[in-house]
């Protein structure tokens, strides 16, 4: 942190935020709190972002802006006060501003941002990424959609490597199957268009359940679960509570970032490959095709809740346009594959290597 620069340092109690978040994230609850309240993107001039545990002998998550226009703080930090989210779980301090600069600056804080012309470029934090993505789809979604256009056919098959898509015995036929059948050569990673991926999910809907829902982690993006009925079956029984797929194959794609610069560091520091900026198609706030990520994962579902492939046809589409009709659209975003998938324990992403 620059120690010459106005600078506003918001103060969370974790052990309030814990008790709010018990899944113990609560940076992120600290960081849906303050984009709850202060419009980040609307912040003028360039705002730097910094996050962390104060380390001062207190237990307390410190989420720190510095701006050279100190009425911008101003806005923020009435803000704040405004906001009960924030009572409810702000330390003793809840707030220190320039009197309490040299404290500020000497906390060893990760910097994890910038906000810049409209746009927030997140350097470091999955927290805010995640919080934002959340405030974005809570905010859309509780909106009122306009009448949405009929879904258009869609062509079967997808492509010559979906076209004769063979009978399998076990679910590890099915991993083998993707492996062969859609690895890109030169390419670290496992690519297939939407189309493909419903070809799939149609072929082996008698083997398999097939659940969406949307994921947070790197930015708003749809998740399709596929599992198989018999593991479906044993794993949720009779249960309608949200519920982790365990072994299953996950989709995960259709990303829209806080920005294009985002989506571009997402790549670079997390993925740690800036040639997946390319391969990924990020345009825009948005990533219409996908690399293979770092880590495994499983998906939180409604287990009361399988899909066919036209729901999961029409849930691409719908993403699609909302990709057309948003800020910052991408100029193509089309036909392009925006899937990635998850095998137990294994990570396999699926991008798209055509768009129509």
């Amino acid at each position: 942190m620059r120690g010459d620069m106005p600078t506003l340092s918001i103060r969370f109690d974790i052990d309030a935020l814990e008790g709010k978040h018990p899944s113990g994230c609560y940076g992120e609850h600290a960081w849906s709190v303050v984009v709850a309240a202060v419009d980040l993107a609307g912040l003028r001039g360039q705002t730097h972002l910094y996050e962390g545990d104060s380390l001062d002998g207190e237990y307390v998550f410190c989420v720190v802006l510095q701006n050279a226009e100190k009425a911008v703080l101003d806005g923020a930090q009435a803000a704040m006060e405004a906001s009960a989210d924030f009572r409810a779980v702000a330390d003793a301090e809840p707030i220190l501003t320039d009197a309490h600069r040299r404290k500020i600056v000497s906390l060893p804080l990760v910097y994890n941002a910038r906000v810049e012309k409209g746009e927030v470029n997140i350097l470091v934090s999955t927290y805010l990424r995640g919080a934002l993505a959340k405030r974005q789809h809570a905010t859309t979604s509780g909106a009122a959609a306009p009448a949405a256009a009929e879904a258009p056919g869609r062509p079967r098959p997808a492509s010559p490597r979906t076209a004769d898509l063979p009978e399998f015995s076990t679910w590890e036929d099915l991993v083998t199957l993707v492996e062969e059948r859609f690895e890109a050569p030169g390419v670290f990673g496992f690519f297939a268009t939407p189309e493909e991926v419903c070809d799939l999910v149609e072929k082996y809907r008698d083997a398999a359940n097939t659940y969406l829902a949307y994921e947070f982690d790197n930015g708003e993006e749809l998740a399709v679960s596929m599992l198989a009925k018999a593991d479906a079956n044993e794993l949720f029984g009779d249960s309608s509570e949200p519920q982790y797929t365990g072994n299953s194959i996950t989709f995960r794609g259709l990303t829209k970032f806080a920005s294009h610069d985002d989506g571009v560091n997402y790549c670079k520091r997390s993925i740690g490959d800036e040639g997946c900026v390319a391969a990924w198609r990020i345009e825009g706030p948005y990533a219409l095709s996908f690399m293979k990520r770092p880590q495994a994962f499983t998906c939180k579902v409604d287990p009361s809740r399988p899909v066919g492939v036209d729901e999961l046809w029409g849930e691409i589409c719908a993403r699609r346009s909302s990709f057309r009709a948003g800020p910052g659209s991408p100029t193509s975003p089309g036909g392009c594959a925006v899937v990635a998938l998850a095998f137990g324990s294994l990570l396999l992403t699926m991008a798209g290597l055509a768009c129509r």
